[in-house]
């Protein structure tokens, strides 16, 4: 149920208003918040090893394709923020 919480971004509160209405008991605070930051740990470390794979593999592809500065480093893009820019398109 705190993995579930934490996907959607939601809280105890949350958690503890569906299982008023689904009339299922629900654990304390204090232990939501003890698994909550056990999860977050683990997903933490989960994605940082998926992203120095990622990193991995892109240099590879990098070197492959000669996209290298003077010194041997592949040069790789970088999106910073990851945010889809808003357009409006004007109709005439």
């Amino acid at each position: 149920m705190v993995t579930a919480a934490i996907n959607i971004g939601q809280g105890h509160a949350q958690l503890e208003e569906l299982g008023a209405i689904i009339n299922m008991p629900v654990m304390s605070n204090s232990k939501y918040q003890l698994l909550h930051n056990d999860i977050s740990t683990y997903m933490n470390e989960l994605s940082w090893e998926d992203m120095e794979l990622a990193d991995k593999e892109k240099a590879k592809i990098a070197i492959e394709n000669n996209d290298v500065d003077a010194e041997g480093r592949p040069m790789i893009a970088v999106i910073a923020d990851g945010a889809w820019s808003k357009r409006l398109y004007c109709w005439s």
